[in-house]
């Protein structure tokens, strides 16, 4: 891990990680003002690393964000187009009442890896084997589907 933290790669990585998730955050209305977007400055500018295990993480979240993002602007497109662009509001309010970062990762874990006991086993860390939370997150799930290929639930 020493050598890792003076690689001019890892280092290059850790900083494109935090302009995505920089970039996550203003496409979403957020703030850089908290600790945090602090700390993703930093990052960006190259004052700070992570360990490759933490990385991992912040990739699989930024993953997720971006896909919230996508998904999120051709459902409201959808929306707009049946209901019309005065209520929007009303869309962005179920999206948010149903958009969950674990239910992006769990989706992109999927897409990258398939139905495998690999997967599996990622699902239940992110998720939890709570039956009753794993139906809400399923239902949140089928949410999103229908907002996203319909524009409405």
């Amino acid at each position: 891990v020493g050598g890792w933290l003076g690689d001019p790669t890892y280092k290059q990585l850790s900083k494109d990680l935090a302009n995505v998730q920089i970039s996550n955050i203003k496409a979403t209305g957020g703030s850089l003002d908290t600790v945090g977007g602090q700390q993703l400055v930093k990052m960006a500018n190259g004052d700070e690393t992570y360990p490759p295990e933490v990385l991992i993480h912040i990739a699989r979240r930024a993953d997720a964000d971006t896909r919230n993002i996508d998904m999120q602007a051709t459902a409201a497109q959808k929306f707009a187009e049946k209901y019309g662009d005065q209520n929007v509001k009303a869309f962005q309010q179920l999206w948010n009442n149903n958009a969950d970062s674990r239910i992006f990762e769990v989706m992109n874990l999927y897409r990258d890896k398939g139905n495998t006991p690999e997967v599996k086993a990622e699902v239940d860390k992110l998720l939890g084997t709570d039956p009753v939370k794993r139906k809400e997150f399923f239902q949140k799930y089928q949410n999103i589907q229908k907002l996203y290929n319909s524009g409405a639930l």
